[in-house]
């Protein structure tokens, strides 16, 4: 965090707040904001102060706008601006002001007040008076030419709440996005600055905490529920709403909101109201809303009142109401929510109505309850759909004008046209409206086409023969000042049209193999001949004749041809089959016929390509895996697999999808043979209702590819054990490995063990040994330098298969070099050179030693030292102590190859001559 740019507007805030002594002031509130025009925006500061023993009042309140310029908003509710007196020590206060940014960005708004309440128990406690309170907003202003305006959601509920000791309390801010964006909730520490968290904060479940403590925030519907307050006081929470258009941030705004807990021995009403709903926009939501109040026994007896906020209520047309008494009312209390809903609330976003009931246990006020209703509102279906075959398509047609396609707000943008193969029945959800997921494909977008009065969509992207469906839905979207849409919704769908283009070409029935053989194959073809009702025999008379082409493989293009057909009359052909023969059958083969009319070279239309099923088995480990493809213009729905028993084929099982794995009762190393037939449709009246075509015969031979389970490996070494005076090449790593016993579900077929070695984690791994399974499962290896090195098994089955590694297993050396404090260089035979005592994987060092003056007398890298007494020079040195420093290279380990140690200390030189 820049420390400058921190500071800054603390200390510029300080100019609009001139009577700035710490005294208590603020409770609750949040900055919201509307964009006016592309640049600028309109600031709303709500904040909820203390009245009485607050030495300090706001009438104006400064801003930083985020973009280096600061500002003092006046207070403009209440009486000449004097802010509005609440119950309970409370007075609510308006700051508005406007203000025009440089150019589109990221900006944070903030107001900064050195005031809060004092006595907050979950902020600071005992010192929340000389805490600062901080609100902040952080919004992006969007391309207006690209993503629209983009105003902050309006917190609709007040930030002042109240609930009892051991008492369920719930709040909800009840956020609306007039843009339609969508929001998500999270329960965050309030603030004291710019992204600065209030000091030794607590949630409100750490004050005095336990299991009947408990708070959460939904993350979707705002709904803060704690459950239950334990300690009569104030409390501050803090909840950052977040908005989100096309999934993409643009705002975030803070809620700082007080609750008073108080010991009240009340419990809080019962609010009996509707589920959420989903509307079709010109209908009339009526939600009827019963309060009660357990508090209904002499001498006890509670009269409730209700209240309800949310974005229903403040919409510029035709707003919500509620039918009912006002005030508190004896109970039970019965009102209705009345909302007349238009075509302008259609909405890809519920609207919330928060109802919230409170009593009068109190004298100004009481315990509340809230129950949220979301309301959904859907644009009706386009009505009065037609389909008329054209020439050269299918035109559709629909009702103008549609019952949304005036709007105040202009949100509608036109059609989407849905396109399908065959129909399909489904009753639309008027929850969750929209065609995609249910097999349709859009093929129109935003169509507006008008003709004779109605509105028209032609789609000439056909082929002959087939049945295609459709539905319609109108679609509603924000507008950018470039035209650009944003926040779609659709809605409800059309009823269902289906019709289907002339059929005045051939269509193919079956591609379907009769003998599998590499050169003596046999594959059988049937197709149709033009409906002479859809040919035009006048303007396209004989002589006719039908070319069968055939393509290697599926979806092959190359086509020659097999056989010709011709007559003078249509209705002459009797025979539309054909037996294609001396065939390679164990690939696939692609066919159409091209149909000719009055004896010319150039082909009047043609079929759609249609190939064999080809079938694929791959034998595995006792089992075979089948899969099967094709390419053809039918539906294919369902096949059944045939497996060979002996000398015929018999029925194993029936799929719908294009595949199958085979595994009963098979052994590896035996031969199985598979044919699959495929039953599809055209679903065209007048065709076979099924459509039976069989794959080529194909074979395989299972055998064990499966790996077995890795082992459990564990390595040992001296190094726990090991004394100063142990010699390195006694250090041994001892390998053992058990395999699993459970978890494990393969067979526990094991031929072998390898053993892999690395010298680090970051090296490869080699192959070191392997050891037979019958062995004793164990292996010791001793690097080349020390003991350090990583280490995995892999088990190995009598297929020859290998498992995975095993879990890596890594060990270090354990270096000792130890040195001694004196040694006695006086020829003597004794001590007269100066060596550790003890070393163990040691590469080398960086030795220095000093007189005691500081001078160098003696430096060397060998682990040994050897220093006889003698100084640089080679003469001998004095008696004395000497200093020295000594940097020690271990071998390297596992997981550091350069690792080292400092050592310093002191060297007695002793000649006792």
């Amino acid at each position: 965090m820049n420390f400058k740019t921190t500071i800054l507007p603390l200390i510029l805030l300080g100019v609009f707040l001139p009577n700035c002594l710490w005294a208590t002031h603020n409770r609750a509130g949040e900055i919201t904001y509307e964009q006016i025009s592309d640049l600028s925006i309109r600031v709303t500061i709500v904040t909820y102060t203390r009245i009485r023993g607050a030495e300090v009042d706001r009438p104006q309140l400064g801003i930083y706008w985020g973009d280096g310029k600061l500002d003092s908003l006046r207070r403009v509710n209440g009486s000449i601006g004097q802010g509005e007196e609440l119950a309970n020590n409370v007075k609510k206060n308006i700051y508005i002001g406007e203000h025009t940014y440089p150019g589109p960005g990221t900006y944070t708004l903030l107001t900064l007040d050195p005031n809060r309440t004092a006595g907050i128990l979950n902020v600071d406690p005992p010192n929340s008076v000389n805490v600062p309170f901080a609100l902040q907003t952080t919004f992006t202003l969007l391309s207006t030419q690209f993503q629209g305006y983009n105003s902050s959601p309006q917190l609709l509920q007040p930030p002042i709440d109240y609930a009892c000791l051991n008492e369920r309390f719930i709040h909800n801010p009840n956020a609306f996005d007039p843009d339609g964006d969508s929001l998500a909730y999270e329960l965050i520490v309030p603030l004291a600055g710019p992204d600065m968290e209030v000091p030794n904060y607590k949630f409100p479940n750490e004050i005095s905490p336990g299991p009947e403590n408990l708070i959460d925030l939904n993350e979707v519907t705002g709904d803060f529920i704690w459950n239950a307050p334990q300690r009569v006081g104030e409390y501050n929470i803090a909840i950052k709403i977040f908005e989100y258009r096309e999934g993409v941030l643009i705002n975030t705004t803070i809620r700082d909101m007080q609750i008073f807990v108080q010991d009240c021995n009340n419990q809080p009403p019962e609010i009996e109201t509707s589920a959420d709903l989903c509307v079709i926009a010109g209908d009339t939501v009526r939600i009827p809303v019963v309060v009660t109040d357990p508090n209904n026994a002499p001498p006890k007896i509670n009269k409730v009142q209700l209240t309800a906020l949310g974005g229903p209520f403040i919409q510029d047309i035709s707003p919500a109401y509620m039918e009912g008494p006002a005030g508190y009312v004896d109970q039970p209390l019965r009102a209705t929510f009345v909302w007349p809903t238009l075509c302008d609330h259609v909405s890809n976003r519920d609207y919330t109505v928060v109802f919230r009931a409170v009593d009068n246990d109190l004298d100004t006020t009481g315990l509340a309850n809230l129950k949220s209703v979301r309301i959904r509102v859907i644009a009706p279906a386009p009505q009065d759909l037609n389909i008329e075959p054209q020439s050269s398509g299918l035109l559709l047609s629909w009702e103008k004008p549609y019952a949304c396609d005036l709007t105040f707000k202009d949100y509608f943008r036109g059609f989407s046209i849905w396109r399908k193969l065959n129909s399909a029945t489904f009753s639309p959800d008027t929850c969750s409206p929209g065609l995609e997921g249910l097999g349709y494909t859009q093929i129109g977008f935003d169509v507006l086409t008008m003709e004779n009065g109605r509105y028209v969509f032609l789609d000439q992207d056909l082929e002959k023969g087939k049945t295609y469906c459709y539905r319609i839905q109108a679609e509603f979207a924000q507008l950018s000042n470039g035209g650009y849409t944003f926040n779609r919704t659709p809605s409800l769908p059309s009823e269902e049209v289906c019709a289907q283009l002339v059929r005045d070409v051939p269509f193919i029935l079956n591609v379907s193999v009769e003998n599998t053989d590499p050169s003596q194959g046999e594959i059988f073809l049937r197709w149709t001949k033009p409906v002479g009702a859809d040919l035009d025999t006048i303007a396209h008379p004989g002589p006719y004749a039908f070319d069968l082409l055939r393509a290697d493989g599926i979806g092959g293009t190359n086509f020659s041809l097999v056989n010709r057909w011709t007559s003078p009359f249509l209705g002459s052909f009797k025979d539309t089959i054909w037996q294609d023969q001396n065939l390679n059958t164990t690939q696939a083969y692609t066919y159409k016929i091209l149909f000719y009319t009055q004896g010319t070279s150039i082909s009047y239309g043609e079929s759609q390509p249609a190939s064999s099923v080809f079938l694929q088995v791959v034998g595995k480990d006792k089992s075979n895996e089948l899969t099967w493809t094709y390419h053809v213009p039918w539906s294919n729905y369902q096949y059944v697999v045939y497996k060979m028993q002996g000398q015929t084929f018999d029925s194993l099982t029936t799929v719908t999808g294009q595949s199958f794995i085979d595994q009963d009762d098979i052994s590896n190393g035996e031969n199985y043979c598979y044919v699959v037939r495929s039953l599809g449709t055209y679903g065209i009246v007048g065709f076979p209702p099924v459509l039976n075509n069989y794959s080529q015969v194909a074979c395989a031979v299972p055998f064990d590819s499966i790996a077995p389970c890795p082992p459990q490996v564990s390595v040992e070494n001296l190094c726990s054990q090991a004394l100063p005076s142990t010699p390195a090449d006694e250090f041994v790593n001892t390998l053992t490995w058990q395999v699993p016993l459970t978890g494990c579900d393969r067979e526990r077929d094991f031929a072998a063990f390898r053993i892999y070695y690395a010298a680090n984690k970051t090296s490869d791994f080699a192959l070191i040994g392997e050891v037979p399974a019958s062995g004793k499962a164990e292996f010791k290896h001793k690097p080349e330098t020390g003991i350090a090195g990583c280490y995995a098994v892999t088990s190995v089955d009598s297929a020859g298969n290998e498992s995975e590694f095993s879990v890596i297993q890594c060990v270090d050396n354990c270096p000792d070099f130890l040195l001694p404090n004196a040694f006695t260089p006086n020829g003597d035979g004794h001590n007269d050179l100066y060596i550790p005592i003890t070393y163990r994987f040691i590469t080398h060092i960086e030795m220095k030693i000093f007189n005691r003056w500081g001078g160098l007398v003696f430096e060397t890298t060998d682990p040994q030292i050897n220093w006889d007494g003698t100084g640089l020079n080679g003469g001998d040195l004095a008696e004395g102590v000497y200093y020295y420093t000594c940097r020690v290279f271990d071998t390297a380990t596992s997981t550091n190859p350069d690792k080292t140690e400092e050592l310093t200390g002191y060297i007695h030189l002793i000649r006792g001559e």
